[in-house]
């Protein structure tokens, strides 16, 4: 193979700057490869040296039963930040996708959780 054909070959890497919250809403499907539902989205950033954050990491996983218990809410967030902290992000997106509706006292959906998953994010160093 020539010099030249070997060149082309080579991936270049490509950059979307996504400059508001709701454009990084509509990219969550393309990072993810498909459309969330009744999950959860995580998106850790880390500043990439250039004056901007990059991502680090996506994790989608399916919301929890608004059934559990404190504690098991609180297992389930420290393990679901571990990897942000391991991935080296220092901030993390929290993104809730559900089909319901905010309660009549204005909850949103799996509040509690986020609020454990906050709470470990926080304790971890990740903001």
């Amino acid at each position: 193979m020539s010099d030249s054909r070997a060149r082309s070959l080579v991936a270049t890497p490509h950059r979307l700057t996504l400059s508001s919250p709701d454009a990084l809403l509509a990219a969550i499907p393309h990072l993810l490869g498909f459309p969330p539902r009744d999950s959860v989205v995580l998106v850790g950033l880390a500043a990439d040296g250039g004056g901007r954050e990059s991502i680090q990491l996506t994790q989608r996983f399916d919301r929890p039963s608004d059934d559990l218990s404190g504690e098991e809410l609180a297992r389930i967030a420290r393990k679901v930040a571990a990897p942000m902290r391991a991935c080296g992000s220092s901030s993390v997106i929290v993104a809730v996708f559900a089909d319901e509706r905010p309660s009549d006292q204005g909850l949103l959906p799996s509040t509690a959780f986020v609020d454990e998953l906050v709470d470990a994010l926080d304790e971890g160093g990740v903001w």
